[in-house]
């Protein structure tokens, strides 16, 4: 985990300047919460994108904040930050879509063949002008677990994971991402609202 968190904090959000590469981290997955899941992240699809054993990283992919973000907001871009999670939440992050050969700025992290993710100026730049070529979602904040905390939620059901696909990330509404994640295990979402009820 510390190939993200050891980056610099600034003001406007984290500039890895001395992030490891953590291209080599195992294939991503997508992390959709079920009915045991903590209340504040119910219906929630996580791009996991660090899991070692100093901890776990991921972002929050499928709930948009209501308000915009204004410094990318130019006239060119209407760009609305999804909440990526509730650790430091002024921390500023871009995962982007890396299937059409689109050039990876410095300082970016290839997760997959298809995934990246960046607190990479360059990149914030180009999209606050309006020049971006990529589908990417603007990140603010994240997810940590502690040592060997994660492995504990999957094993008490909080969480069901999935290979990261960007077809969900880049190509479906984010309302849908939660359910269409679920669909790929074969399971409907009226199922969990039947299971938290026998639970509860």
């Amino acid at each position: 985990m510390s190939a993200l968190l050891t980056a610099t904090e600034t003001r406007s959000g984290f500039r890895p300047d001395h992030a490891a590469d953590v291209s080599q981290t195992p294939t991503p997955s997508l992390l959709v919460a079920t009915h045991r899941a903590p209340l504040s992240l119910r219906q929630s699809l996580v791009l996991l994108a660090v899991d070692e054993d100093e901890g776990s990283l991921g972002f929050i992919v499928n709930r948009a904040r209501s308000a915009e973000c204004p410094e990318f907001n130019t006239g060119w871009v209407d760009v609305r930050p999804f909440e990526g999670g509730p650790a430091n939440p002024e921390s500023c992050w871009v995962v982007f879509d890396t299937r059409r050969g689109n050039v990876i700025p410095g300082d970016s992290h290839a997760l997959s063949s298809d995934i990246a993710v960046t607190a990479c100026p360059e990149l914030f730049a180009r999209i606050r002008n309006g020049h971006a070529s990529t589908s990417f979602l603007h990140l603010r904040g994240y997810v940590e677990w502690p040592p060997f905390a994660l492995e504990e939620e999957l094993e008490r059901g909080n969480w069901l994971r999935i290979d990261a696909d960007a077809r969900i990330l880049f190509d479906v509404p984010p309302a849908r991402r939660w359910s269409d994640a679920l669909h790929t295990l074969g399971v409907e979402p009226s199922l969990l609202d039947e299971l938290r009820c026998i639970d509860a």
